[in-house]
């Protein structure tokens, strides 16, 4: 798959925008559970950490694929205000499926804790896609048969 072009064409046909409108939240999110740990959550190793883990969950139905799930999810969190962001976004794609065992290693070695504490919102995925991971930003899509995970953990250190 073409990610640009795929990005483009829901650009074209409104499947994502980046304008956010604050209210009402869950619906223009379209996601079943968000949750987001920040870097004063008991989660991380040192209280002065610097990171973050932000997870979304929906149903599939409301998404024409995981890659418009992950875009989407993105630039509400992100709060994108122009075009560009989230063409900068789509650009930056990685969009690789990789199997399940590697998703959650991917999880366990940026976050052993919240792994550990929080295992029951990882699901028995059928699916899993890094979008991207260049170090300081990893996000994951984990599928199964009828929802979409995304699972994004950000440092800025």
């Amino acid at each position: 798959m073409d990610t640009i072009k795929y990005g483009n064409e829901l650009l074209k046909t409104g499947g994502l925008t980046w304008k956010r409108n604050t209210k009402e939240y869950q619906y223009l999110l379209e996601a079943d559970f968000y949750m987001e740990w920040t870097a004063t959550s008991s989660i991380f190793d040192s209280p002065c950490s610097e990171e973050e883990i932000v997870y979304f969950s929906a149903k599939k139905i409301k998404y024409k694929s995981p890659l418009h799930f992950a875009w989407k999810n993105i630039a509400f969190y992100r709060e994108f205000e122009s075009k560009l962001e989230i063409i900068e976004a789509i650009s930056e794609t990685q969009f690789e499926k990789i199997d399940i065992k590697s998703a959650y290693s991917i999880i366990w070695k940026a976050s052993q804790n919240w792994a550990v504490k929080y295992k029951l919102l990882l699901p028995k995925s059928t699916n899993a896609y890094l979008i991207w991971n260049d170090g300081l930003d990893i996000y994951l899509v984990l599928e199964d048969e009828e929802y979409y995970y995304a699972w994004n953990w950000l440092s800025t250190a």
